[in-house]
């Protein structure tokens, strides 16, 4: 069908563009000139593909050649309107060349001046090559990497009208060669996802995503003409490359005149988010040459912007075999036009420090590519570089995995400790036993109790061990009568002391459980403890007479230089070593 513009009024051409945008994108059997038929529900599609252009790089020359494989026969740019002059709707506005680098804008005009019902929204331009980055979560996805002629400032990556997928069909969902194009000259490029530039009249030529205005909803209006930067590198395989435009339209509600964006339905978008930002908090993560492996862990918060329900996507991140891949359908907040999603990255084990290639699915719930790919969600891609910084691992203590413990609440109410638990110091006997009145983990706690100027301790049987680490829950009735965990040393019958030993007692708040966790060091004669995750004793010994001879481990209360009788209760006691 060729129109001839300069016959016919603005009236005829949108009634002959309406006709030919329902016979390209209605059902099938829907006949769009019945007086019956709505032709603008006809119409109505998500995605098209507008045009097809081949480019020829010559780095030795400087020069880009630009064939035009197809131009759309229906949708936006209908062929009679974009000649003569040829290639007026892409134009090269800039060009140069660094080695295999090109920096080139191209300019995308909107042919169709003064029609506002012909508004475009979420025009891309996607450079497509062939690529060897595959291994992704969904086994179809092929993308270009290094050594690939790849776009290298992507503002995302898209599925749509990669040849692999969407082969020719004829119309303008799928490819055709074109009269300039060689049969097939486009056929070999295997890429599943490929790199795009947006268009959009908020855009400048270089301009990020987060400067489009929420409000015109990614518009192009008929007679711009918008101009994208774009960074390609050319590949070891070739110096060709295609370019396709992908557009997105419905037509407008109610009667004319109409207004943009206001009289298109959501349906006019596409059905995928558009563009993401992302934060990290919580950042643990770094990479230690030394031990040759990464530690620690980051939290990604997603903001996607999405047209229309935005809170609807479901969001994955993955990055090879570097990190479990991570997928989230629930947000956790979000405002203005977007939904905040959160990821949790825990054990990402990176072969070196340094940046890391994360790459996110942001996917609708639409299925199916209008069934074009089906199965597959509707989805848009992006990358983002995370930095995994150079650290050190701090080797955790060696407590090892011999391990004994007690909890109390399998003994009686009333009993005392059973073999091979004994009594070290004795102040008051009969005021020690397990009970009910006090507890951390229930039923059950020890109660101490010690005479005044005296004191009372029980022990396990412990000899001297490499490395070892002391923990159990601890209670005080009154600061002045402490309670003691630590190592007693016996050289004689009456010569008995402490290896080391924490004491609680001035500064804390009676009947209040404390958490208390030591760590001993016999090779490096050192001692540690913490309370409630606080440091609170760092020292070290010299003399090994008493690391030598210690023979217990204890819990106890000690009154020593105060008058009138203690109370102490003890909880999940444990005692840690290394062979």
């Amino acid at each position: 069908m060729v129109i001839d513009v300069t016959r016919m009024n603005l009236r005829m051409l949108s009634i002959a563009i309406i006709c030919l945008l329902a016979l390209g994108c209605s059902s099938g059997e829907t006949n769009p000139f019945n007086p019956g038929e709505d032709i603008r529900n006809s119409a109505a599609t998500y995605h098209s593909l507008m045009g097809l252009w081949q480019f020829e790089a010559d780095p030795v020359a400087q020069s880009l050649d630009v064939i035009e494989l197809r131009s759309a026969d229906v949708h936006l740019n209908v062929l009679p309107f974009l000649e003569p002059p040829p290639l007026l709707n892409l134009t090269l506005e800039s060009l140069e060349f660094n080695g295999n680098l090109i920096d080139c804008e191209i300019g995308l005009r909107h042919p169709f001046l003064g029609l506002t019902e012909f508004s475009g929204f979420d025009v891309c331009g996607i450079l497509i090559s062939n690529g060897s980055v595959t291994g992704f979560n969904d086994p179809d996805i092929c993308i270009a990497g290094e050594g690939d002629t790849r776009l290298l400032n992507p503002d995302g990556w898209a599925r749509w009208w990669n040849p692999a997928e969407f082969p020719t069909t004829g119309t303008v969902f799928g490819y055709n060669d074109g009269l300039l194009g060689a049969p097939d000259s486009f056929a070999d490029f295997n890429c599943t996802l490929n790199g795009y530039k947006y268009f959009c009249d908020d855009l400048n030529s270089d301009d990020s995503l987060d400067a489009i205005d929420p409000l015109g909803r990614g518009m192009f209006t008929p007679g711009q003409k918008n101009v994208r930067l774009y960074q390609i590198e050319l590949g070891v395989e070739g110096l060709i490359f295609n370019y396709a435009i992908d557009a997105c339209w419905e037509f407008p509600e109610g009667d004319p005149p109409w207004v943009a964006p206001d009289d298109f339905s959501p349906n006019a978008n596409r059905p995928e988010p558009y563009r993401l930002s992302i934060s990290e908090i919580d950042k643990t993560l770094f990479y230690d040459p030394e031990e040759e492996m990464a530690e620690g862990e980051v939290t990604l918060l997603i903001d996607v912007y999405d047209w229309f329900d935005a809170g609807l996507n479901t969001i994955s991140v993955e990055c090879g075999s570097i990190f479990t891949p991570l997928t989230t359908t629930v947000s956790i907040g979000g405002g203005a036009g977007y939904s905040t999603y959160s990821v949790d990255i825990l054990d990402a084990q990176p072969a070196t420090a340094g940046p890391l290639d994360l790459f996110i699915t942001a996917a609708s719930a639409d299925v199916g590519y209008q069934g074009l790919v089906p199965g597959k969600q509707v989805a848009s891609y992006f990358t983002y570089v995370l930095d995994v910084p150079l650290g050190e691992i701090q080797q955790g203590f060696p407590c090892g995995e011999n391990e004994i413990s007690e909890d109390f609440d399998a003994l009686a109410n009333g009993s005392g400790l059973p073999s091979p638990w004994v009594n070290i110091w004795s102040g008051y006997p009969t005021g020690c036993h397990v009970t009910t009145e006090q507890s951390f983990s229930s039923p059950h706690s020890y109660r101490l109790e010690g005479y005044s100027s005296w004191s009372r301790y029980d022990g396990y049987p412990f000899t001297r061990k490499d490395h070892f680490c002391l923990e159990t829950q601890m209670m005080i009735t009154d600061p002045t009568k402490v309670a003691r965990m630590g190592l007693c040393w016996k050289t004689s019958g009456s010569t008995t002391g402490h290896l080391r030993y924490f004491a609680m007692g001035t500064g804390y708040t009676p009947y209040q459980w404390y958490h208390v966790y030591a760590e001993v060091d016999c090779i490096e004669n050192t001692w540690e403890v913490w309370v409630d995750d606080e440091l609170k004793v760092s020292n070290s010994w010299t003399d090994e007479t008493p690391e030598n001879s210690f023979i217990w481990f204890f819990i106890g209360i000690g009154n020593f230089s105060t008058s009138g009788t203690g109370v102490v209760y003890f909880d999940d006691v444990t005692l840690t070593w290394e062979d």
